[in-house]
């Protein structure tokens, strides 16, 4: 059940590049992996690169929204990209979970980069 519900929510995860573009970055892959033994928690995994060079001038975010089917916002999560350590390449592991749910309830989702 885990690879058809996590085959489906990556199918409708929507990239919000503008938003990774004005920041000097792009993502060139991401995947998901389960996380514990039900099918409801979930890694959302992405690899991060800049445009060019190989550095950011401010620490950002990199954000994941998710939706249900009614389009309502039923998580957010976000993890940081320290300007300092940052070297042109970075593997963002973003956790999701709704009390083992977060999976089966997510019908789509965006991510996007803030400052």
């Amino acid at each position: 059940m885990y690879e058809d519900l996590a085959k489906k929510l990556k199918q409708n995860i929507e990239i919000m590049t503008p938003t990774f573009e004005k920041n000097n970055l792009q993502i060139i892959n991401t995947g998901m992996r389960r996380v514990g033994s039900d099918d409801g928690d979930f890694d959302f995994l992405m690899e991060i690169t800049s445009l060019k060079g190989s550095s950011i001038k401010r620490n950002l975010y990199v954000n994941l929204n998710l939706y249900n089917s009614d389009g309502e916002i039923i998580l957010h999560e976000s993890r940081l990209i320290d300007c300092e350590t940052f070297q042109g390449y970075e593997t963002v592991a973003i956790f999701c979970s709704l009390d083992g749910e977060a999976l089966p309830l997510a019908a789509k989702g965006r991510v996007y980069c803030s400052m």
